[in-house]
Order: C-alpha cells, then sequence, then structure tokens
C-alpha cells in the first residue's frame, strides 16, 4: 500500500516538472514559431487578394483579408521581443517592409473613383503587396 503512495507522488511530481518546463521549447522558440505561423497566414491572405476579379471583389473581403493582415503583424511586432539577437532584427526589417506596403495598398484602394477602377488598382497594389512579401517575410527562414 505504501509503495502506491510513493509511486503516485512520483508520478505526480513528474507531470508537475513537465507542466512547470513544458516541451523544452524555449521562449524564443515559442516567438520564432508565432512568427511563422503569422507570416502563413499572412501569405494566405495575400494569396487571397491575388485571386479576386472584378466580379468576385467585396469591399468586405478586401476589408477582411486586410485586417487579418493588420491582426497578424501585431502578433509578430508582439513576439518579435522575445526572439533571439539575429532573428529580431531580421524580423522588425521584414515588418517595417511589409507594413509600408499594407499602407500603401489600403491607400491605394480608398482612392478609387468606380468599380472597375478600384479592381485595377487593387490588382495593382496586391501584386506589389505580394512582390514585398517575398522580398521581406518570405526571406525568413521558418525550416
Amino acid at each position: 500500500m505504501r509503495w502506491i503512495i510513493i509511486a503516485a507522488a512520483v508520478v505526480v511530481a513528474a507531470v508537475a516538472v513537465f507542466l512547470i518546463v513544458g516541451t523544452g521549447e524555449s521562449k524564443a522558440d515559442r516567438a520564432m514559431n508565432q512568427v511563422c505561423d503569422s507570416r502563413a497566414n499572412i501569405a494566405e491572405q495575400v494569396d487571397g487578394l491575388k485571386g479576386l476579379t472584378l466580379s468576385s471583389a467585396t469591399t468586405d473581403e478586401v476589408t477582411s483579408r486586410l485586417q487579418s493582415i493588420r491582426k497578424d503583424l501585431s502578433k509578430i511586432a508582439d513576439a518579435r521581443r522575445d526572439l533571439a539577437d539575429d532573428k529580431r532584427d531580421e524580423v522588425q526589417a521584414a515588418n517595417e517592409q511589409f507594413v509600408a506596403s499594407v499602407r500603401q495598398t489600403a491607400s491605394t484602394i480608398a482612392r478609387s473613383t468606380s468599380p472597375q477602377e478600384a479592381v485595377s488598382q487593387l490588382q495593382d497594389a496586391v501584386k506589389k503587396l505580394a512582390a514585398t512579401y517575398q522580398d521581406s517575410y518570405g526571406k525568413i527562414d521558418c525550416g
């Protein structure tokens, strides 16, 4: 009976240590995983914007995709603090470059005067946004 109590105590202690220590993943690793997850979602949103046509583009969809990108950029900014020094600088540079492109895309869309012009401007802006993504976040190694 006594050995059952000891065995149970050992199991409880082992579980507690596992929960405290976690999976062995460092804070910097978790931050990099967040950056990579957000980066993947940004790529998905950019691809969705690239696929819009005159007949399929709606203001709500464009707005929703841009808001999703903005949320991911915010998550990346939050995670950046916990990154290793070399990754932190790389992610910061990518973030600044891509944010400028997102702002330019949003302002381009806001200036259109007709639906046809809006879609044309959106297509041009999204091409630039996709190129900026490749030049910025596309270069970050997520292994």
